[in-house]
């Protein structure tokens, strides 16, 4: 009996996605989740969308063969490669966070001076320019790459002297033209405390994670989908080796999940 039929299914490049876990574990407490960090083709930035597609149905398709009964694409840079056709490729609901993290920033702007910080896939596509656009044609986007953060967040050195220094330099752009950031990769919650030191406290930092976890709910309360049991989790990686056994430990704390454990996914 697989005891995660009818789950909530989720994937990222590695463990940034462990954000949405846990805004997921606040707002649907009672719902089973399994998580996929393809950890073996981290970091996804760099890559063309060619590859992201190929990527991505990889792990939509496991999913798939799990019986999940709603995907979350929680991954910023996948989301352009595969929307919208992915919204009718398959039967089930997918959803992913950039209309989340865009409609979020929008509405708590009060300038309509919005940044965009993400990675080189994400910021390349334009997807959340594009995004804010479509909700105000006379809003300001500015947005930036942010490579090697990804992978900082994944040796868990969130808050290094080299990361200090790369957050300075990707920051530096925003700095007096900014009202609002978008974290728009799920790993970047993780540096916020970072983040916020460095920039104006009348810069309000958006994580798209929470306004997509209450999608996910509203979907499900549509559908007559909710999970009226005990919630449980399922973590897999697509390389272990590559998890950072210090890092996990503290995501395990913030989670309220003990112990974090990730098994060996072999796709």
């Amino acid at each position: 009996m697989n005891t995660y039929a009818g789950s909530i299914g989720l994937f990222d490049s590695g463990i940034g996605g462990l954000t949405v876990v846990k805004t997921l574990k606040e707002i649907l407490p009672n719902e089973k989740l399994i998580y996929i960090g393809d950890t073996a083709n981290l970091p996804f930035g760099p890559k063309p969308r060619q590859r992201l597609q190929t990527l991505s149905y990889r792990l939509i398709g496991y999913l798939l063969g799990r019986g999940v009964k709603l995907i979350v694409v929680a991954c910023n840079t996948s989301t352009p490669a595969i929307f919208p056709e992915v919204m009718t490729d398959f039967k089930v609901p997918i959803i992913g966070p950039v209309k989340a993290g865009a409609e979020e920033a929008y509405f708590r702007s009060g300038q309509k001076r919005i940044g965009v910080i993400a990675t080189e896939g994400t910021v390349r596509s334009g997807i959340y320019q594009k995004s804010l656009l479509e909700l105000d044609p006379e809003i300001k986007v500015i947005s930036q790459a942010a490579p090697g953060l990804v992978e900082a967040v994944e040796r868990g050195e969130v808050d290094s002297p080299a990361t200090i220094r790369m957050l300075q330099q990707y920051l530096s752009v925003f700095i007096g033209k900014i009202d609002t950031l978008i974290l728009g990769c799920t790993h970047y919650p993780f540096l916020k405390p970072a983040i916020e030191s460095i920039l104006s406290e009348e810069v309000l930092l958006i994580d798209p994670a929470i306004r997509l976890a209450q999608q996910v709910k509203e979907l499900l309360v549509q559908r007559q989908a909710l999970n009226n049991g005990t919630g449980n989790y399922e973590f897999w990686a697509t390389d272990v080796n590559k998890l950072k056994s210090t890092f996990l430990q503290r995501a395990s704390k913030e989670l309220g999940i003990l112990p974090l454990d990730f098994k060996q996914l072999d796709l």
